[in-house]
């Protein structure tokens, strides 16, 4: 049974009391997860287990703000007092929060999973940009994860080789922190937990004090029913050219029901290299998804089937503002001997795009093709002038006429 502690426009705070008094398991949620009538991230398994547990849900994307995480205080302690042993639990978002507010918690443990240290661009110096969207000046003044934020034996699971979350537990700078490898994971390392349903037994070894052993066995072998693991495979296979791994590992991912759209993605990619273009553009499927379509377009013009490229991106790029995706139209379009229709597509980026080299040298040649060549000469002109130390641009000038 749940009991709400405390509720503002960023979190919602409830609270279960179990019947063991001296262990509470204070649980954030990751980015992707959305509280329904007041649940709690993990609530149905951490429910079953004997613990009390605190649930501290954010409502927004926002990785719980400091400010609000400081106005519910008041309305935790009473509650976190009758506790000795405070484990603080998250993923990703809640990850980052279970570290950065471990020691204002008077957490004894911590596990945290694929965590960020912070999302502050002036933190990050570009080593990762997958959450800038979500930054606020006002809400993430010094968010980043230091030191003396963090209390008790902290762990720290994620997969040291994939680099942007490598990146993020790197600058943390944890000394006293316990890192733990869960290889080919990706960001998915909680995903690994889920699939072995053991939850509670990681936080029983974490609570016990484990060097860090008994987790590692109690996961890795699970790696293999995760999505991200066929994925990191097979980019690793690729490396030493193992074709038929490669293969093999993709059936595998049907098989398990695992091939997901990044999976897909990733062994068009693969048989994209081998030339293999024909097998790639079946395997891309999703037409929803716009990257997907633009892979496959790609593709397409590459087994020189253009006019099938043309029809797989004119949905996707109608009333777009994707320069990328318009782009690969453009040389669709152009390839089928249509240019015109390639400077339609282009022409409403020529403003913004003013002081772009790439596209004011496409744009350029197209319109020479489509008889503009006056506009077409100038604008590759242009493109030379802004990269003068590159010469493809003034050899396109100069073949112009």
């Amino acid at each position: 049974m749940l009991k709400l502690l405390f509720e503002n426009e960023d979190l919602k705070i409830n609270y279960h009391k179990s019947e063991n008094n001296n262990t509470v398991v204070i649980v954030f949620n990751p980015l992707e997860w959305r509280a329904k009538d007041g649940d709690v991230w993990g609530y149905s398994v951490l429910s079953r287990s004997g613990y009390s547990i605190v649930g501290i849900t954010s409502k927004e994307k926002s990785w719980f703000p400091e400010e609000s995480i400081y106005q519910a205080l008041s309305s935790i302690f009473p509650v976190l007092r009758r506790y000795n042993i405070r484990l603080t639990y998250g993923y990703s978002m809640g990850g980052y929060a279970a570290l950065r507010y471990s020691r204002v918690l008077g957490a004894s443990h911590v596990l945290s999973f694929s965590p960020q240290s912070t999302i502050a661009p002036s933190d990050l110096n570009n080593g990762d940009k997958r959450y800038l969207q979500y930054y606020s000046h006002e809400q993430h003044i010094n968010m980043k994860v230091t030191e003396p934020d963090v209390s008790g034996k902290a762990y720290i699971i994620y997969d040291k080789g994939f680099n942007l979350d490598s990146y993020q537990v790197d600058i943390m700078n944890l000394a006293h922190a316990k890192t733990l490898d869960l290889p080919r994971t990706g960001h998915g390392s909680i995903r690994v937990l889920a699939k072995s349903k053991s939850l509670l037994d990681v936080i029983g070894y974490v609570l016990n004090d484990d060097d860090g052993t008994l987790i590692r066995n109690k996961l890795i072998p699970y790696r293999k029913y995760i999505s991200e693991y066929y994925e990191s495979m097979m980019a690793l296979a690729s490396k030493g050219l193992r074709w038929r791994l490669i293969d093999n590992l993709y059936s595998r991912a049907i098989k398990l029901d695992l091939a997901t759209i990044a999976v897909k993605r990733k062994y068009a990619e693969l048989l994209s290299r081998q030339k293999r273009y024909d097998e790639a553009i079946l395997v891309l499927t999703d037409k929803s998804n716009k990257d997907v379509c633009n892979q496959k377009a790609n593709y397409l013009i590459s087994a020189k089937r253009f006019k099938e490229a043309v029809e797989v991106l004119s949905g996707v790029v109608k009333n777009s503002d994707n320069l990328h995706f318009s782009r690969t139209l453009a040389r669709a379009y152009e390839l089928s001997g249509d240019p015109n229709s390639a400077v339609e597509v282009l022409e409403p980026f020529e403003f913004s795009n003013s002081k772009n080299p790439d596209y004011l040298c496409h744009f350029g040649r197209l319109l020479s093709l489509s008889g503009q060549e006056s506009r077409g000469k100038r604008l590759c002109k242009l493109a030379s002038d802004l990269r003068p130390s590159e010469p493809y641009f003034m050899n396109i000038y100069k073949n112009l006429g």
